[in-house]
């Protein structure tokens, strides 16, 4: 019993602390958010800019997933038949997540996030310790058909690979990769996303090129700055990389050349 009264004093005193916490962001002369105002949803006043804003913020979302984009009249007839959806489960799954938002904020340790269960028929509130991502495992790849090594181990989705060295060619970025990841070799650097043209069209540097017509394209790349090819392909909003590297017959992690660090591995 006294063991159980010290789990419950502990768990106290950690939700008054991140009460206190998320106070402090919002209270005082040194708040970080701003405090809101609460405003009535309006789709057919004109005069609130509410269907403007919608309109706006959806259609950028659109275009950085490359998802077919809508008029203002159409995201104004979707807003009006999704307000009572809105007002309830959106409302509260938008809610709980920027409460986790608030805690990334702070820098808080994992083990201070929480996932929710929530049944809003049945009033049922649950909250629970978040999975952890599923880690990659060695093993034979159908997909690259050979076998595959997680470099380093436990590479998962929330990890990735940050590269600063200002703008580099494609020559440049595979050959600095070894050095950036555990000594992978990049063998191939590829596009995803929504774009036209064939599969090949795709590939942006094989160190195997089968036809006569990729090795031209890959040579030519390999002298152009890396973002200008993406550029190239998905518009001037678009200046990432991802990469499938490998070596030893293994592949590694993957890529990301955002300039933000260099070359550390980035996740937990």
């Amino acid at each position: 019993a006294a063991a159980d009264d010290d789990d419950s004093d502990d768990e106290e005193a950690a939700y008054a602390d991140v009460k206190a916490a998320l106070l402090k962001m919002v209270v005082g002369d040194d708040a970080v958010v701003p405090r809101l105002v609460p405003a009535d949803f309006e789709k057919d006043d004109d005069s609130n800019h509410h269907v403007d804003f919608i309109a706006a913020s959806s259609n950028m979302r659109a275009h950085n997933y490359h998802i077919s984009k809508a008029s203002r009249h159409k995201c104004k007839m979707i807003a009006g038949r999704i307000v009572p959806a809105v007002a309830t489960t959106t409302a509260m799954i938008t809610g709980v997540v920027l409460l986790e938002l608030y805690k990334l904020v702070l820098g808080l340790a994992k083990d201070k996030f929480v996932g929710f269960n929530i049944n809003l028929g049945l009033g049922h509130f649950q909250a629970f310790e978040p999975d952890n991502p599923v880690y990659a495992k060695p093993g034979y790849s159908i997909e690259l058909m050979c076998d595959v090594v997680p470099v380093p181990d436990k590479w998962s989705s929330w990890d990735h690979v940050v590269v600063d060295r200002g703008s580099m060619t494609v020559r440049e970025f595979v050959d600095a990769f070894p050095e950036l990841h555990h000594g992978c070799q990049c063998d191939m650097i590829v596009s995803g996303g929504d774009v036209s043209g064939d599969a090949s069209s795709r590939i942006l540097y094989a160190a195997m090129a089968p036809t006569k017509t990729m090795r031209e394209k890959i040579k030519a790349n390999e002298s152009r700055a890396l973002e200008d090819v993406y550029v190239e392909l998905y518009g001037e909003h678009e200046r990432r990389a991802g990469g499938d590297g490998s070596g030893g017959g293994g592949s590694g992690g993957g890529g990301d050349d955002d300039g933000d660090d260099d070359g550390d591995d980035d996740g937990d």
